[in-house]
């Protein structure tokens, strides 16, 4: 059997309230270095887990332009006349002109939406086609643009302390705003 010599580092994790009015809680890490001295065999996982599966290779994802197909409204909840205003915030997944479809097969009169991946700090230019269909959907389903809410990302937070994520959120603000002046 072979002896193997190897040392990890142990995090210890501690709590402190802050200085604010409310208690909050400051993480404190302390490293301390473990040496392990183990026999080969059983303690050795490597040694008893069989190698992992090899992954095979992803396909990009086929993102390419914005088509038209035809839409079955058939199964479409009827929209009320009305001069209250009800909807939803509705998925853009695939692009931001299914989310016109979306509101219009929920019987909404108004709809909310992300521009962009709330998730995400960056995201791909929008299609000029994606707009175009867009628009051509709010004409379709007889939707006025002044009862569709733009919804900004969950990331923008204009007063953030870190002078880093403050750049990048204004950084992301202008891209949101750059986003809906396309839709002008």
């Amino acid at each position: 059997m072979k002896t193997r010599n190897s040392s990890r580092t142990v995090a210890t994790v501690t709590s402190e309230p802050g200085p604010s009015k409310r208690p909050r809680k400051k993480l404190k890490v302390e490293e301390t270095v473990v040496q392990d001295d183990f026999a080969g065999g059983v303690n050795d996982t490597h040694a008893i887990l069989p190698p992992p599966p090899a992954v095979p290779p992803r396909k990009p994802k086929g993102k390419g332009k914005a088509k038209e197909t035809a839409i079955d409204t058939s199964a479409f909840l009827p929209r009320v006349s009305s001069a209250w205003k009800v909807g939803a915030h509705v998925s853009a997944a695939g692009g931001v002109e299914n989310a016109v479809v979306n509101a219009a097969a929920i019987g909404a009169n108004a709809f909310a939406l992300f521009l962009k991946s709330q998730r995400k700090w960056t995201s791909p230019a929008l299609q000029d086609t994606s707009i175009t269909l867009f628009k051509k959907r709010m004409k379709d389903f007889d939707y006025d643009p002044k009862h569709v809410l733009p919804h900004g990302s969950y990331l923008i937070n204009l007063g953030n302390p870190d002078r880093f994520v403050a750049e990048l959120t204004l950084a992301l603000l202008i891209l949101v705003l750059n986003r809906l002046s396309a839709f002008e």
